[in-house]
């Protein structure tokens, strides 16, 4: 089978996101700008609220209910074009 996104889900995707986290952080260690503290909970928190998002959107594709309640939800929480 033959996927079409562009990104591949092998094993060295989150070893390459677990680097690049730390890089940052060591960046910001090294530079002496006292964030490294903060780009580390920055990313934590990043990948929970993507999870969380990545989670509801599964489970919304999953269930027609979902879907249609969300696209009816959808029009009345969007505002208006000017």
């Amino acid at each position: 089978m033959r996927s079409s996104s562009l990104i591949s889900l092998t094993a060295l995707l989150p070893v390459a996101l677990i680097a690049l986290v730390v890089l940052g952080a060591l960046v910001a260690w090294l530079g002496q700008l006292g964030h490294g503290r903060a780009v580390l909970t920055a990313c934590l928190r990043a990948a929970a609220q993507l999870g969380a998002v990545s989670v509801l959107i599964a489970w919304v594709i999953a269930s027609f209910a979902a879907t249609a309640g969300f696209g009816g939800l959808l029009p009345n929480v969007t505002p208006a074009p000017k």
